[in-house]
């Protein structure tokens, strides 16, 4: 019967210890959302690269906010865009 309790006492601990990183990380994020800047953007050009299975497009953002009225932005997009058909 002591085996069982050392088990249930290491799942405990472990469970006590996720809730405590996951509250942690919580509060980071909501920090991190109420003191970012908020912004919007719209896409005003196309990228067009060719590969080995078509043409993929990467977008050109212009973003407006409060700091930087107006800023252009070539998005870099990950190799497993290529894969999307």
């Amino acid at each position: 019967m002591k085996m069982i309790e050392y088990l249930y006492g290491g799942i405990l601990l472990i469970s006590i210890v996720l809730i405590y990183f996951a509250i942690k990380q919580y509060d980071i994020t909501k920090k991190l959302i109420g003191s970012g800047v908020k912004t919007t953007a719209k896409v005003i050009d196309l990228i067009e690269i060719s590969g080995d299975d078509g043409y993929t497009y990467k977008p050109v953002f212009e973003t407006l906010t409060e700091r930087v009225p107006k800023l252009h932005l070539k998005a870099m997009l990950v190799q497993a865009l290529h894969h999307i058909k």
